[in-house]
């Protein structure tokens, strides 16, 4: 007796082998979407500490120009904002303060911080620049990112 020739074809896919191909494929685009989003998240934050730092340190460039005097007169704590000219689609994103304290007769301690918000939680971030003003002007500055 003869088999019909529908009944032994061994062309195609079973049901199982179509499930583990699409199991595997669906893995393999799930953690490749997972690492652009990761990515795109890795970017922002990159983008946004360069902003905050460079919005600290126009301040600290600002304080660059005073004198003793004037560094005398400024308050302990005071807070500051964006220039609208310097990034006006970002200029409510960033909060800026400003800390002065005397280490000595000669020297003033000072540290610019620089706040944002996090995305992807409810506190903020932070960056600050810190320098010493002695009564021969300001000295060198150096940034630390939180």
């Amino acid at each position: 007796m003869r088999t019909p020739q529908a009944a032994t074809n061994k062309k195609g896919y079973t049901l199982v082998e179509v499930a583990v191909g699409m199991t595997l494929l669906m893995m393999v685009l799930g953690s490749g979407f997972g690492a652009y989003i990761m990515g795109l998240r890795f970017a922002k934050n990159s983008r946004d500490t360069l902003r905050a730092t460079q919005f600290a340190e126009s301040k600290m460039e600002e304080l660059r120009t005073k004198n003793w005097g004037d560094l005398e007169s400024m308050p302990q704590w005071s807070l500051f904002f964006a220039d609208p000219s310097y990034a006006p689609d970002h200029m409510d994103d960033f909060i800026g303060v400003l800390q002065i304290w005397e280490q000595n007769s000669e020297q003033k301690f000072i540290r610019c911080w620089a706040y944002w918000p996090n995305p992807h939680s409810s506190n903020y971030k932070s960056a600050h620049f810190d320098t010493v003003y002695t009564k021969d002007g300001l000295n060198d500055y150096f940034v630390r990112a939180f």
